[in-house]
């Protein structure tokens, strides 16, 4: 049996690293059969490890009852009691804070580092703690970038992103290196037939042990030197090399030359899509996905073994992985990949392609299949799918998508109090100078799209123009339309919100959203009420053909103008400018979405292609996100509530609690929770912000 030597002698100036020492004994204890000795003897081979220490901090322990101290397990929590309230969990939470990626250390030591540090620093959330510290102090900046810009990330993901970043620069620098650009030379060389130099490029080629035989070698021998797949008899041969199908007769098509294998009869053949620029394909997701839905999942005979895929619309072509490729019953052979195959993560290890046959809903299909190194999902790729008509192109007619659209309805009249007054400016307010030509370019496309038109005969009403400027630095053109707003008679329609559509979402698992592009100037507005929404400008005066935004009834107008054009479709909802379809299925909610957008495209109404959604599990909506498990809070929302810089006066204070109010149907016992907050809301109550607020 190999000897063990004990841990080395316990450090007791840092009572921190008493759990990994405790740790390191308690292998060393098993590792040598010392638990079958004597609780006793235990005991001592533990404190002598320790150390000389050991032996004061044994004698000043105390033990609750008699002959404790001559048990083994009694002796450890005592121990365990003496060291871990040594813990400054403080310090400990700085130190995980303040932990970054060193120059050298991999991410594998630098996650690991993280857990580490975390156990000793009583997180509510852990796994959510080390994800964040991961992102920002990961040294690849451009994975941490990527990394921030995903709302749903989750640890698993966040470490499988940073492994396969490192993993493929590391590649990459192998494969730029002297050597392995020479090893791939040879290896070419030989794989033409051309002498080597050794004397033995026949055998480099067939040998089990040889570079040339294993399959992760690209331009290796199982891919016959880089010839391509005839097209006539699915083998591989030199262009000079008779082929085998020639002369031959098929059985499918009774044509000459060609074997029924590689028959174009009555067979849809798949062409995978390539990127014209580089010659690259992308992958949606090479890596276990949470989302088991059977509507996005569908099962395929590959050579001889039925094959679950994941429906990817995302990926440009379709993958298995190598374990699954190896495990086929008629394993066809691999082709060199022609280009780059990369994931969200960056290149990915790709061990060759191969064209397969399938049969679905009666039909033979051909398509190509990447196979991927390490994954664990079967991809289905976007053109692949389409073909077997598992997903399809809704929108064919780009012109449901626009800048804004004009709604075949009747023009809205702005109806006025009996007893309203008129206002009319008559000098405009004046406009920073270097905003003076954006004023003018941004008032020109508005009056060319026909939202606003030039006015010259004399207006009883008349408001100012405010410029905003966007972040974009391009101006956004407001009317302040105060006094027409206290003249303004409203229709008072009861918007709905989700309390009243979320019943209806019952069963739903497929979720689309919609959004109007610039939805209020939509909504004609009827001739005599275009002049109550006159404005002056430095340019002149204009008034609005449309909706404005800043009219007080423009809501409940837009949403009765909605509700009228969707009245009558099932699974869609709406909220303003804001559209929903959901459906239990998928064909049930394709069929919803197509009758929504034909309904849409025939009112003339035009979406923001940039704020819609489709096909989603999981969606955010009216600043709530939902999916099949229900309804929850937004995740934005949530942390923008976090993220509220403390109030300073009552003011302020109000508009939190609104904020907070907002969700507070998803947190218990919500008004005893922020009792400390209200109470600052009562008169005879002095301001203050303290701990218990």
């Amino acid at each position: 049996m190999a000897k063990f030597h004990p841990p080395e002698c316990f450090n007791f100036g840092n009572p921190a690293e008493w759990p990994d020492w405790k740790q390191r004994f308690s292998r060393f204890r098993m590792a040598t059969k010392l638990n079958k000795e004597d609780e006793e003897c235990q005991i001592s081979s533990l404190i002598y490890a320790m150390g000389k220490e050991g032996e004061h901090v044994f004698g000043s322990l105390t033990f609750d009852n008699e002959g404790d101290d001559k048990k083994y397990d009694a002796v450890i929590k005592k121990f365990d009691e003496y060291f871990v309230p040594k813990r400054n969990i403080i310090h400990e939470r700085a130190r995980f804070h303040q932990r970054k990626q060193l120059a050298g250390e991999s991410v594998e030591a630098f996650i690991r580092s993280l857990y580490e540090i975390a156990e000793h620093c009583a997180f509510n959330d852990k796994n959510e703690q080390i994800r964040d510290r991961l992102v920002l102090g990961v040294a690849d900046k451009e994975v941490s970038e990527k990394l921030q810009l995903k709302s749903d990330l989750t640890l698993e993901s966040a470490i499988e992103m940073a492994r396969q970043r490192e993993l493929v620069k590391t590649q990459m620098k192998d494969i730029d290196s002297p050597k392995a650009l020479d090893a791939v030379q040879r290896e070419r060389s030989v794989g033409r037939g051309q002498s080597s130099g050794r004397g033995h490029s026949r055998n480099y080629r067939s040998r089990p042990g040889g570079r040339g035989h294993h399959p992760r070698h690209r331009g290796s021998g199982r891919y016959q030197g880089h010839q391509a797949r005839c097209q006539n008899c699915n083998g591989t041969h030199a262009q000079e090399t008779r082929c085998p199908a020639k002369g031959k007769q098929c059985h499918r098509c009774r044509n000459m030359d060609h074997f029924a294998s590689c028959c174009r009869k009555n067979v849809n053949e798949v062409v995978h899509e390539e990127h014209e620029s580089d010659n690259s394909l992308f992958l949606g997701s090479v890596t276990t996905c949470n989302d088991n839905s059977e509507a996005w999942n569908v099962k395929l005979k590959i050579c001889g073994k039925p094959v679950v895929f994941k429906i990817d619309s995302g990926a440009d072509t379709s993958v298995i992985s190598d374990k699954l490729f190896y495990s086929l019953p008629k394993r066809p052979k691999l082709s060199p990949v022609k280009g780059i195959v990369s994931g969200i993560g960056g290149v990915v290890k790709c061990e060759g392609e191969f064209k397969t046959h399938t049969w679905h809903n009666g039909n033979e299909y051909v398509f190509p299949v990447h196979v991927i190194k390490g994954t664990q999902t079967s991809l289905l790729g976007r053109s692949t799918a389409e073909k077997l008509g598992l997903i399809k192109r809704i929108f064919e007619a780009e012109s449901v998508f626009g800048t804004v659209g004009r709604l075949d309805c009747e023009p809205v009249k702005i109806t006025l109090k009996t007893d309203a007054k008129p206002y009319c400016l008559t000098t405009a307010r004046r406009v920073a100078f270097p905003l003076m030509g954006k004023v003018e370019t941004e008032l020109n496309r508005l009056e060319k799209e026909g939202i606003i038109n030039k006015v010259v005969k004399p207006t009883d009403w008349c408001a100012p123009m405010v410029p905003v400027v966007k972040r974009n630095g391009n101006v956004r053109i407001c009317v302040d339309l105060k006094k027409l707003n206290e003249a303004v008679k409203r229709e008072h329609l009861m918007l709905p919100n989700l309390d009243d559509i979320s019943p209806k979402l019952q069963g739903s698992k497929i979720f689309s959203k919609l959004d109007a592009s610039n939805g209020f100037h939509q909504i004609p507005l009827d001739e005599d009420s275009c002049h109550l929404t006159t404005f002056i400008t430095p340019f002149g005066r204009y008034c609005l053909t449309r909706v404005p935004f800043g009219i007080t009834s423009a809501s409940e107008i837009f949403q009765r103008k909605m509700s009228e054009l969707l009245k009558g479709l099932i699974g869609v909802e709406v909220i303003i400018d804001d559209i929903l379809i959901h459906a239990a299925t998928m064909h049930e909610h394709d069929e919803r979405l197509s009758k929504a957008l034909e309904r849409i495209k025939a009112s003339g109404m035009k979406l923001n292609r940039d704020k819609c959604e489709f096909r989603k599990p999981e969606i955010e909506y009216f600043g709530h996100v939902i999916s099949a498990d229900g309804v929850k809070p937004s995740y934005a929302r949530i942390e923008a509530i976090r993220e509220l810089p403390a109030p300073t006066n009552v003011t302020e204070l109000r508009r939190i609690i609104g904020m907070i109010n907002y969700l507070g149907r998803f947190v218990p016992n919500m008004a005893t929770i922020i009792s400390p907050i209200t109470e600052l809301l009562k008169e005879d109550v002095a301001w203050t912000w303290d701990f218990p607020q």
